[in-house]
């Protein structure tokens, strides 16, 4: 499904404020680095790690440092307190640039997360998390780790339809929970963490934040077997994910670019889901080679882990706090999801 965005026929949509989680927001939140993790785990879980001593410590902490990342954060709390830290952080940037922004006149609050309450939502915890009293409807999507972007095509939707004009989107993700901590080869990749979005209705073109969404799901071809739900989260096949992604996903950005009419030197930076370093470098890789005239800047996280669908928003929100993402400059945004699904964004912040 591709959609480039009409900048010529209100209403236009426009990203109002963004935020994310921090380690340094809570106690809840503890930083491990891998040599850490491993410490910490089961004496027999260490010596499989080590093979028995024919490796070291010290290799294996190298190998995940430069394979997967080097620290990972992890959070005590529930999924919807893990959300709200985001939701804070946005109102309070908001504030230091001289913003007022209320969210009591939200009309719906979309949740995104694969490790919520599921019951009823995590969009109604958030609501009253938050504090709003109003009569904003409240409902979760989920598609694996691109839950995000969809998150906020549903936002867009929504008010580009005239139904809404103001929404609240929050992904949130314990996503160190996604697996048993003792299988290490899957628990060394994830990390907990949250991003907070507001988009709002506007009738001036020029506060259109959006060029265009581009999703697909390919469970056909006996992919949907790839990942399944386990006893305690669920179990994918990693060389098949990385496969789809160095392919796939490199496809459907190459076609998205087509589609939008858009040079690849247009775009200044791309914010990507951080599933490893591994894969997200392999990526970059890949695309650089295929997409001739690609600039631009690919942006890494190296202390949370993969937070599933919240990786890229937290993510982008740290950036554009940071200074490093400017207004007016275009980033691609794109989440990929256990080898099954892609969703692709291309916007600009004003």
């Amino acid at each position: 499904m591709f959609r480039k965005v009409d900048k010529t026929r209100p209403p236009f949509c426009k990203i109002s404020a963004i935020g994310h989680s921090e380690p340094s927001d809570s106690e809840l939140f503890q930083v491990l680095s891998q040599e850490e993790f491993i410490l910490m785990l089961p004496d027999e879980v260490r010596k499989e790690i080590l093979k028995g001593g024919e490796l070291q410590l010290s290799e294996v902490v190298s190998s995940w440092n430069e394979m997967i990342t080097e620290r990972r954060t992890f959070f005590k709390g529930e999924v919807w307190e893990l959300g709200n830290y985001s939701v804070k952080r946005m109102l309070e940037t908001s504030k230091s640039k001289g913003l007022e922004i209320s969210l009591d006149d939200v009309d719906a609050i979309i949740g995104a997360t694969n490790t919520g309450p599921i019951y009823p939502s995590l969009a109604d915890h958030m609501k009253n998390e938050i504090g709003v009293r109003n009569n904003a409807m409240c409902f979760d999507v989920t598609e694996a780790c691109t839950s995000g972007s969809v998150a906020m095509l549903n936002a867009y939707s929504l008010i580009k339809s005239g139904v809404c004009e103001k929404i609240l989107v929050v992904c949130s993700e314990k996503a160190t929970t996604l697996t048993d901590i003792n299988d290490w080869k899957s628990s060394n990749l994830f990390g907990d963490a949250s991003f907070s979005v507001l988009l709002e209705k506007s009738e001036n073109p020029e506060d259109e934040s959006f060029e265009f969404f581009n999703f697909n799901s390919y469970p056909f071809d006996g992919n949907i077997k790839y990942i399944r739900r386990a006893e305690k989260g669920f179990v994918q096949d990693g060389r098949k994910v990385h496969l789809f992604v160095v392919k796939t996903v490199v496809e459907e950005v190459a076609r998205s670019l087509q589609f939008a009419e858009i040079s690849p030197d247009v775009i200044k930076h791309f914010v990507f889901h951080q599933p490893s370093l591994k894969t997200t470098s392999s990526l970059e890789t890949y695309l650089r080679q295929n997409i001739q005239g690609l600039g631009g800047q690919f942006h890494y996280s190296s202390d949370v882990g993969n937070a599933s669908s919240a990786s890229f928003g937290n993510l982008l929100s740290k950036l554009y706090h940071n200074g490093t993402i400017k207004n007016g400059e275009f980033v691609l945004t794109c989440t990929f999801g256990a080898g099954l699904s892609i969703g692709i964004i291309g916007l600009r912040f004003n």
